[in-house]
């Protein structure tokens, strides 16, 4: 009886456990998602309208990336029951709105500004999911050296 309730007790554990690391993963998933649904809309945008053949090459990097991750987590998510989101976040349509009045040099400064803004944002996020050693954890390590290399290109520009 005793190991009965001691075999009930880790078993419960373990689930709750599991319940846990199933809601923060969600929860990173939702976040990084969001951040790359506006991530690719910002950048789409500045491969179309940049004036600088820096800010265009950029804007196509961030791109490209926006799209590999998406298509990434796309795979990932269901094999470990997790939903994606469909819209970027807030931030990004303000973004996205703040860009469409701009043209010529005062589009590429504020498209530099707003990548600033995100790849910090995503920083972030993917840092303390980075110190794991989950499939998670390693994507987050990949995004992370790419957010780093986009927001000091993005300092660059921004002048």
């Amino acid at each position: 009886m005793k190991y009965l309730a001691m075999i009930a007790v880790i078993f419960a554990g373990t689930l709750l456990a599991g319940t846990a690391m199933a809601a923060s993963d969600q929860t990173f998933v939702n976040k990084v998602q969001q951040d790359l649904l506006g991530q690719y809309a910002l950048a789409s945008v500045g491969q179309s309208h940049a004036s600088s053949a820096a800010m265009k090459k950029l804007a196509s990097e961030v791109a490209a990336n926006a799209a590999a991750g998406n298509s990434w987590l796309k795979s990932y998510a269901p094999e470990h029951h997790l939903r994606l989101p469909d819209k970027p976040s807030i931030i990004a349509d303000m973004q996205y709105g703040q860009l469409k009045g701009t043209s010529g040099h005062a589009f590429d400064k504020q498209l530099a500004q707003d990548l600033i803004v995100d790849t910090e944002v995503r920083m972030d996020t993917l840092k303390a999911e980075a110190a794991t050693n989950s499939g998670l954890g390693r994507f987050a390590k990949k995004q992370l050296a790419l957010m780093e290399k986009f927001s000091k290109e993005a300092h660059k520009l921004d002048h």
